[in-house]
């Protein structure tokens, strides 16, 4: 599990100062102008703090941040390169890139007033590479030699870098400062912003690269990855830290079927919310893996499982330690599958060490906050919920009659699929639930079981706690009188 609390990173703080003269004290950090922090190390959770015994020698950087420099206000549709000597480049209207541009180690981007940088356009490539240095310095102490890019105000935040599906951005040792003005919240906001094809392709296009990033004081998102965009397969170590605002405040938020590449050794600390973001929608995901970061996600919406056309199941796989938050929206929690021919499958196999948690956004959390879990439509075989908890689940669902419970099937997770061949909710702990049942088993069948209560437990839950299945026969409840709910 990578390290995102503020304990771990003070003591990554405390080994890095070890190695450098004049750091005092572990718990305090200093502010450092944009292209000056040379030998400053970004906690990343998994040893990332420090070049490791080898590495090349390298000097500290210059300060870059002040001077003549360049500006830069057209559109560039050339080649070029952005040096370090040729800092602070200064973007003084908005640009739009349609070539490469390539940054320098120790180079200064310094952007106006809620100005963006925008990368390709529709058939049109375009390419930011911007590829800072680590290493160590002749007495062998490490050294970072990032590309900066700032707000030539810092009371003035810039926009973003934004990314169209026909553009790349590859940010390696890179910080990014003062970026998310207000003015970009209209396009989904964040100091990086990227777009796929669309939020229905059946495609994710990964036109984000970051390797060592640190975004801070971003005044909304941090990276607002939208339309199926994704972070490459070789991203890591990315940092967000003291950044977003009330009505942006997620430092990494994604689109359902571009959430399995959300970076190994990410590190969230001192943003509005330290919470990944999940943007579901009435869009359903692809074949999808929720990682776990070491943080937990924000559901916003209600996560549907299924493809987008008919055909194979989509199967969405939570990784064990993984704790899923669901926002308070009238729809809400997760569905699977939307149709007989849009199959979905939940693989959410949590350990007794590390379980997952279905739990509610709000704070204090009560009973009925979010709706359900709901397999509406999956195959007999191949759901999987082990060793979670499910709690202050069981809003108002809108279903009704399924099931010998309660004729209301407000409940933590309903069953209105076929009969499964077997309990695939197994050892998982129910708790703090709303509604008047627990677990709705909503198919019809005269064959006995399967038996969903005998090895999970709840706790504070409705009366009914899994209500019986109707038989096929007549669709009768056996052991109900006058209509009376039958409970397992």
């Amino acid at each position: 599990m990578r390290i995102s609390s503020l304990a771990s990173t003070l003591s990554l703080a405390a080994l890095a100062c070890v190695a450098h003269v004049g750091c005092d004290d572990a718990s305090t950090t200093t502010a450092t102008p944009p292209g000056a922090d040379g030998g400053t190390f970004e906690p990343t959770g998994d040893g990332g703090a420090t070049p490791g015994p080898a590495g090349p020698v390298l000097t500290a950087c210059p300060d870059t941040s002040s001077g003549a420099g360049t500006e830069h206000a057209r559109e560039i549709t050339a080649d070029e390169t952005w040096s370090a000597a040729g800092s602070p480049h200064r973007v003084t209207f908005g640009i739009r890139v349609l070539a490469t541009v390539t940054i320098e180690p120790c180079a200064t981007v310094l952007v106006g007033d809620s100005y963006t940088v925008t990368i390709g356009t529709t058939g049109k490539k375009g390419a930011i590479v911007a590829k800072g240095e680590r290493g160590v310095d002749a007495s062998g102490a490490p050294i970072r030699r990032p590309v900066t890019f700032g707000a030539i105000d810092p009371s003035k935040p810039w926009g973003s870098l934004t990314v169209d599906q026909e553009g790349m951005l590859d940010l390696s040792s890179a910080v990014l400062r003062d970026a998310a003005s207000a003015a970009s919240d209209q396009n989904g906001g964040g100091a990086i912003l990227a777009y796929g094809e669309a939020s229905t392709a059946a495609t994710v296009v990964k036109n984000v690269r970051a390797v060592d990033l640190t975004i801070e004081r971003a005044r909304g998102h941090g990276v607002s990855l939208q339309r199926r965009s994704a972070f490459t397969d070789d991203s890591k170590d990315v940092v967000v830290k003291d950044s977003g605002r009330e009505g942006a405040a997620f430092p990494i938020r994604v689109v359902p079927g571009a959430m399995t590449n959300i970076p190994t050794g990410v590190v969230l600390m001192g943003n509005h919310a330290d919470e990944i973001e999940i943007l579901a929608s009435s869009a359903s995901t692809l074949t999808d893996t929720i990682r776990s970061r070491g943080a937990p996600y924000r559901v916003s919406g209600r996560l549907r499982v299924a493809p987008e056309t008919d055909g194979p199941a989509a199967t969405l796989t939570i990784e064990p330690g993984v704790t899923l938050r669901f926002d308070t929206t009238s729809d809400s929690g997760l569905q699977i599958g939307t149709s007989d021919a849009r199959q979905g499958i939940l693989v959410a196999a949590g350990t007794v060490a590390a379980p997952i948690t279905f739990t509610s956004a709000k704070s204090p959390a009560a009973p009925g906050d979010w709706k359900n879990i709901y397999f509406g439509y999956s195959p007999p075989a191949g759901n999987r919920i082990e060793n979670a908890v499910i709690e202050y689940a069981g809003g108002s669902s809108g279903a009704q009659g399924y099931g010998c419970g309660d004729a209301e099937n407000d409940a933590s997770v309903l069953l209105l699929s076929a009969r499964p061949t077997d309990a695939f909710i197994k050892t998982t702990t129910f708790r703090n639930g709303g509604g008047d049942t627990g677990i709705v088993l909503g198919w019809t069948s005269d064959l006995a079981g399967p038996d969903f209560k005998a090895t999970n437990t709840f706790t504070s839950m409705p009366t009914c706690e899994v209500s019986r299945w109707r038989n096929a026969t007549g669709e009768t409840c056996p052991g109900s009188t006058n209509g009376s709910p039958v409970c397992l």
